[in-house]
């Protein structure tokens, strides 16, 4: 126990400090100045103070008044050689803990410290208290959790500010156990009415997942937790937190929805790379064997489709992220570009608009790109492909000055049957043998990106039209 005693060294003391420190349980630091000890008191840790009424420079109440603001409970003991009403009365104003009124000969050292270890421990205890209610205070504003207790007597319910918030309510309102199962998803609601159930009834504490559907239409999901309160043995409430973790859900559902594609993207890769290896391999010892041309021309084939392969893998990873700079751009320009840069000379390339978008170059150039190495794939005539702007339906037979919904492209290819439309947009879907499967699905991420709808409509021996609609621009 550390004590910090003041006195005035230029009298006799009220306080031997050898009397305390032979009960071997207490360090007393001895000084004279109050601004020493103030001093001392932000430096180190003391558990007490003793301090004389009567001081050199100032009074034990005024030094009792200075401690008092920075130290409110810490304890405080004031020696006093004779009883002074008025004395007393200010020092307990001032929030003295206790008051000793001796002479030098008269203290009993013994019972005094039994005073002071009583004070002390009471002052550590609430120290303590008080470290954890401010770490549960800090705790409490990093995690957002809400408390609730449903008592089972009176049918009473709390429920905290930061749970009702969760819910979509407003601080203060009256939330009753069974209409706070109406918040619940519909799905979930059975599951925890279920565990609260089970804790008032058989004192089982639950800890849950659910979705909770707020007054203005928005979903969180929260983790609630319960268990059972006993008095004597008997359950009187149910009571627990429940915590906001919509935002861990999202990052989790995004994580699971990432796998998933680099999942589809391995299968997809182990088995497309499988065969032009195969075929690369088997070419390679013919042509160590027999030195033949035509064998080094497989192998050759063999790597670019390899090529081909690990490039789509690449734009498909990048063209699904947020195009990082848009700008106005001539459609036709784009497509003209595109078309040049796959070298495909059966295609031709018309426009029935003047067709500008916002975009971004590199991305919308490869959209075409995509468009036009299908289209080539998958016909073996001359081809022609047209670029047009789709209006918007109006709902009103006044004309005015509305901007395109979006715009289309289409072909008089040998198109393909309509029930695979939504099939033909996943990574590694392919009707033509030896293809990777991943030009269209680039096709709907690039578009995707800007914020398009994209759709195919088709039919065999009829060709192929594919529009791009702006979602801002049409009504749901």
């Amino acid at each position: 126990m550390d004590i910090l005693y003041l006195s005035d060294t230029s009298r006799d003391t009220l306080f031997d400090i050898s009397e305390l420190e032979e009960a071997d349980t207490a360090v007393v630091t001895a000084i004279s100045d109050v601004s020493e000890g103030l001093r001392r008191l932000e430096a180190s840790e003391f558990d007490c103070i003793f301090s004389e009424s009567k001081l050199s420079d100032r009074t034990g109440v005024e030094f009792l008044s200075a401690v008092r603001e920075h130290y409110p409970a810490l304890p405080f003991i004031l020696f006093e050689s004779d009883s002074d009403d008025i004395a007393v009365d200010r020092a307990t104003a001032a929030g003295v803990t206790d008051i000793v009124t001796c002479s030098s000969d008269s203290l009993q050292y013994e019972l005094l410290l039994n005073r002071v270890q009583a004070f002390v421990s009471q002052y550590r205890r609430e120290n303590e208290r008080n470290q954890q209610d401010d770490l549960f205070a800090r705790t409490h504003q990093i995690t957002a959790v809400g408390v609730w207790e449903h008592q089972l007597d009176t049918s009473r319910s709390f429920v905290s500010d930061d749970a009702l918030e969760i819910y979509g309510l407003s601080p203060g309102d009256n939330l009753p156990l069974e209409q706070t199962y109406q918040y619940y998803h519909p799905d979930d609601r059975d599951d925890v009415r279920d565990a609260f159930q089970q804790a008032r009834d058989h004192g089982r504490s639950f800890d849950l997942k659910a979705r909770v559907l707020r007054g203005d239409g928005t979903q969180r999901w929260v983790r609630t937790r319960g268990e059972a309160f006993r008095v004597n043995g008997e359950i009187q409430s149910v009571w627990g937190t429940i915590r906001d973790i919509s935002e861990r859900e999202r990052i989790k559902s995004e994580l699971n929805h990432e796998n998933n594609k680099l999942n589809d993207l391995i299968r997809v890769v182990t088995h497309d790379i499988r065969n032009p290896l195969q075929v690369g391999f088997g070419q390679l010892e013919h042509a160590r064997d027999t030195g033949s041309t035509e064998a080094f021309d497989r192998i050759q084939e063999a790597l670019e489709r390899i090529q081909e392969l690990m490039d789509h893998i690449v734009t498909l990873s990048q063209q699904g992220q947020e195009p990082q700079k848009f700008e106005r751009l001539d459609l036709v320009d784009v497509a003209h570009t595109a078309l040049d840069a796959v070298d495909e000379s059966r295609i031709t390339l018309t426009a029935v608009d003047h067709c500008s978008v916002d975009g971004n170059p590199a991305r919308l150039q490869r959209l075409f790109e995509r468009l036009f190495e299908n289209t080539a794939k998958h016909t073996n005539t001359n081809v022609t492909v047209t670029i047009g702007l789709i209006q918007p339906v109006l709902t009103s037979t006044r004309e005015i000055d509305v901007p395109s919904a979006g715009f289309y492209i289409e072909d008089d290819g040998p198109g393909f049957d309509d029930d695979l439309t939504h099939d033909i947009f996943e990574g590694g879907y392919t009707t033509t043998a030896n293809e990777t499967g991943f030009r269209l699905a680039n096709v709907a991420q690039i578009a995707d990106a800007h914020g398009w709808d994209m759709n195919v409509s088709t039919s065999s021996g009829r060709g192929t039209r594919f529009e791009f609609v702006d979602r801002t621009l049409v009504e749901p």
